[in-house]
C-alpha cells in the first residue's frame, strides 16, 4: 500500500477515477477492461477507510561511532 493515500479524507472519487483512467506522471492509465468502475469504487472505499500504519522509531545505536 501507498502510505500517503491510506486514510486520506480529501480524495474525491471522481478525481481518483480520472487519474486511474487517464494516468498521472509515471502511472499509466487503466482501461475499463483492466480495472472496472466497481473495482475503482472498492479501491476508493479502502483508501478512505483504512488506517495508516503506525511508524515505530528506530532504536538508537548503543555502539560508539
Amino acid at each position: 500500500p501507498v502510505p500517503s493515500l491510506i486514510g486520506r479524507k480529501d480524495l474525491e472519487l471522481d478525481y481518483l477515477r480520472t487519474i486511474v483512467r487517464q494516468g498521472l506522471i509515471e502511472m499509466p492509465p487503466f482501461r475499463p477492461t483492466e480495472l472496472s468502475d466497481a473495482e475503482i469504487d472498492e479501491i476508493y472505499a479502502h483508501i478512505i477507510s483504512a488506517k495508516p500504519s503506525e511508524t515505530v522509531p528506530a532504536k538508537p545505536s548503543t555502539k560508539a561511532p
